[in-house]
């Protein structure tokens, strides 16, 4: 459920810069990097007792690679929202996009 609060933050950033609402912004900011720095070593264990000490290597560089080519193609589509748009409509869409990911994987299995 990190994913979850993870994207709520991210949804309360985009509402709390919308509304000029300054004071909120910092401690969700520091919230949302202690979800993302509690997430890793969080997933190593999953991963370790999921896969076996033999393929946790192999399954974690294919977890870097996959996040680099997920950066790789989203960095600039936010970039871009954030300067046609607003920072508020890239931090909302991020959030938002990230409840539906997850929900349709959780849904699926």
């Amino acid at each position: 459920r990190l994913l979850d609060l993870f994207c709520l933050l991210t949804i309360g950033i985009s509402i709390s810069v919308a509304l000029s609402t300054a004071w909120p912004v910092m401690p969700m900011y520091l919230m949302l990097y202690f979800i993302m720095n509690v997430r890793r070593p969080v997933s190593v264990s999953q991963i370790s007792e999921l896969m076996g000490r033999e393929r946790r290597a192999t399954v974690m560089s294919v977890e870097s690679l996959l996040v680099s080519m997920f950066v790789f193609v989203l960095a600039p589509v936010l970039g871009v929202m954030a300067h046609y748009l607003a920072i508020e409509a890239m931090f909302f869409a991020v959030g938002l996009g990230g409840f539906a990911v997850n929900h349709a994987l959780l849904v699926g299995s």
